[in-house]
């Protein structure tokens, strides 16, 4: 052998990835300086951009690739989802470079100017560099970093100018739609102010071309909007049109308050927002800030309209945005009273009375029968027996609550199990209710099982350590106990215990079991849950819950965790942040450390906004598929 081959050898990747780095530094004007990154999460490198040799506090990331694939012409690579997301949280714009070896060209590409994702859910995603970075480019680099970080700030710079360039639209003057967007826009002059040549950042843009318009934030991907016109064009819409690209747009950026001023003005007549994948979003942010105008005037357009492509969609975005009262009887009855209009007034009647359930009961139940009446259908599905089921049980109508639960169960619906579960445990039949939590599927689903896995061990309690297999007890009461004064724990035992033998749901006579059991070193954290569960409106009894989740060393570690778990997502549950104020009552907590411990639990186990569903039935109305959709308005395919 001999002395070169036994010598290090350098790879091609090596050698492509040293080519580019040099590239891509030669290539940046000189007075910029490149920070490298030791920890690669997505971005090895950070730009600062200098100017006449002061810094501008301007910003933008980079992560530079090398290949040697393909003719050199607009090289991809693939990111992966996580990455991406990452990129999309940064406070600075993120850029894609791909150094091309063979050809000795560097390719580029911004991040937040991907096109529409069409395929949201796989675990990465081809980019495509289009552009040369030459010298000339990169001096254009730091206004688009710019324009990215003050597109965040916007609410920072009122009134934003609005750019409108442009001159032709459809082979005419594009100076009609100019005007009809100013027009619309004069109604907030200290908000927004339309120009016509040199916008300064922050702004709005709509490039007004021949076949279509490009419409958003500068610093965001512009939405494009095109028409097929049959007849006269209606200017007023059209710009309203751009107007709700503009709304969309300040939302991806962070300003919610803007985007509302602009979709109440773009509700009444916009079109292409309600084809549009922001159209939910649009609705849930309306709702949130109780626009009622604004909003019913979509859902006129969109969910009282009977084939209306947007229909489920205005529906599922409303429900799941917590609507107040007034506006859900609002919306509710617009639809109802459109329904019975249509030739299949079944599903308008159906969906009315779902979104009245909690404010109306009465009301509710007497459009859940007319729907059936106009489809008997619905009577063989099991979701419309359950959800009846729950109103009933709001009216205190118990046994109704039971025979819906049972006909929806019989009807193949598995969710109203842990319901009728319920039932049974407050009516009194606790060896039953146990027997019934336990064939319910109370585990697939963190959250929405969380109460249902709490309460089967509160009935486990119950009937094995306390021998009560059941009672007959008033199902609504909520029984009193005062224990006596003493801090003899044998007292204080024999006391909860009498008060429990008359009613096993007595939650504050478990509280002062737990407490006894704790004082003599015995296992204290069921009685814990049992005290809880029936009276689960008293966040202390969760606080004390979730204490002792973390302090009861008679469980093993995954089973006390376990159940601090399910005890918080009931917390957030019930209570919401102001549970936080709870914890901090040092009264309770006395123990920093401890507290601690039960606020990153507070922090780090919260409920996720359930999904929405949306159910398609069948041709012939026989079968139908639920689909689920996420409800968090600021998904970014939301928008």
């Amino acid at each position: 052998m001999s002395p070169e081959e036994d010598l290090p050898v350098r790879h091609d990747n090596h050698s492509r990835s040293s080519w580019s780095s040099r590239a891509f530094e030669s290539v940046l004007p000189r007075e910029w300086v490149i920070h490298l990154l030791s920890e690669d999460y997505g971005i090895d490198r950070r730009v600062e951009v200098f100017e006449e040799g002061r810094t501008t506090g301007i910003f933008f990331n980079v992560q530079l690739k090398s290949t040697d694939r393909g003719s050199g012409y607009q090289p991809a690579d693939s990111i992966r989802r996580a990455t991406l997301n990452y990129w999309s949280q940064t406070p600075d714009a993120t850029l894609v470079v791909i150094g091309h070896d063979s050809t000795q060209t560097l390719w580029y590409r911004w991040s937040h100017l991907l096109p529409h994702d069409s395929n949201p859910e796989t675990k990465s995603r081809q980019v495509r560099c289009e552009n040369v970075l030459d010298a000339d480019a990169a001096v254009n680099l730091a206004e688009e970093a710019r324009a990215w970080r003050l597109a965040r700030e916007v609410s920072r710079h009122l009134p934003i100018e609005v750019h409108l360039t442009g001159d032709t639209f459809y082979g005419e003057s594009a100076g009609l739609l100019k005007r009809a967007i100013a027009q619309k826009l004069s109604s907030l002059p200290s908000f927004f102010r339309v120009v016509h040549s040199n916008p300064h950042l922050p702004y709005l843009q709509a490039s007004i071309e021949d076949a279509k318009v490009m419409a958003g934030m500068r610093g965001d991907n512009l939405r494009q909007i095109t028409y097929e016109f049959h007849g006269a064009r209606d200017y007023g819409a059209l710009a309203s049109d751009v107007i709700a690209a503009f709304a969309l747009s300040l939302a991806s950026v962070g300003a919610e308050d803007l985007c509302v001023r602009l979709l109440k003005i773009a509700a009444p007549e916009t079109h292409t927002l309600l084809t549009s994948n922001g159209f939910g979003y649009a609705v849930a942010l309306l709702t949130r800030h109780g626009e009622t105008e604004a909003l019913l005037r979509l859902i006129r357009r969109t969910a009282a309209h009977e084939e209306h492509p947007a229909r489920d969609i205005a529906l599922a975005a409303f429900s799941s945005a917590g609507a107040t009262p007034e506006l859900r009887r609002a919306v509710a009855h617009e639809i109802a009273r459109a329904a019975r209009t249509w030739s299949r007034p079944a599903t308008g009647l159906y969906n009315a009375a779902n979104t009245l359930t909690e404010e109306d009961a009465e009301d509710a139940l007497r459009l859940y029968e007319e729907a059936a009446q106009a489809d008997a259908r619905y009577r063989e599905r099991g979701y419309w027996w359950r959800e009846q089921g729950t109103v009933h049980w709001s009216l205190q109508q118990v046994e109704k609550a039971e025979e819906f639960y049972r006909k929806a169960i019989e009807y193949g619906d598995t969710r109203a199990a842990p319901l009728l579960a319920d039932v049974l445990m407050r009516t009194g039949r606790f060896r039953e209710a146990r027997q019934a939590f336990e064939n319910a599927d109370i585990w697939s689903s963190p959250d929405a099982g969380a109460q249902w896995r709490l309460s089967r061990e509160a009935m486990e309690f119950i009937v094995e350590d306390l021998k009560i297999d059941s009672q007959a007890r008033p199902t609504l009461a909520v029984p009193e106990f005062i224990p006596p004064d003493t801090i003899d724990t044998t007292a204080l035992e024999d006391a909860a215990l009498a008060a429990i033998s008359t009613d096993a749901l007595n939650g504050r006579a478990h509280s002062t079991l737990a407490y006894v059991y704790e004082q003599r070193g015995k296992q204290s954290i069921f009685a814990s849950i049992a005290a809880a569960v029936t009276i689960n409106v008293d966040p202390y009894l969760w606080l004390e819950l979730l204490r002792q989740s973390v302090t009861d060393e008679s469980l093993e570690q995954e089973a006390r965790a376990a159940i601090g778990q399910d005890a918080m997502l009931c917390a957030w549950k019930y209570f919401g942040p102001a549970f936080a104020d709870v914890i901090l009552d040092e009264e309770l907590i006395r123990d920093n450390e401890l507290r601690a411990a039960v606020f990153d639990l507070f922090e780090t186990v919260r409920p996720a906004s359930p999904p929405l569903e949306l159910r398609r039935h069948s041709e012939d109305g026989s079968s139908y598929e639920s689909i689920f959709i996420p409800t968090d308005p600021r998904h970014p395919d939301a928008r």
